[in-house]
């Protein structure tokens, strides 16, 4: 099947379409085809079925991904509520952020 296929390299995913296959979908934002299908049944991420293809939207993507929290990579915790951190390491006090 076409859109179970693996595409190599995000730059061969042609560009300015309205809709992505699951597969192209899945090598934009560099997560596996049986991701996408997991995150349309559990985490909102809007497809439509087209003959019996299933599609992203190109707009619907963007709009899911700019909804998605932020997240500190090892700790699981929203960016907005992380302790601010200056370039040195140490912390900020509360009332001294930027």
């Amino acid at each position: 099947m076409i859109a179970d296929r693996p595409i190599d390299a995000p730059d061969r995913i042609p560009d300015g379409r309205l809709a992505y296959s699951v597969a192209e979908c899945a090598a934009l934002i560099g997560v596996s085809p049986r991701q996408i299908y997991t995150l349309a049944h559990k985490a909102g991420l809007p497809t439509i079925r087209l003959g019996g293809r299933r599609l992203v939207r190109r707009a619907d993507l963007e709009k899911w991904l700019a909804a998605q929290p932020m997240d500190r990579i090892g700790d699981g915790q929203d960016a907005a509520d992380a302790p601010a951190v200056e370039a040195n390491g140490e912390g900020v006090a509360e009332g001294a952020r930027a």
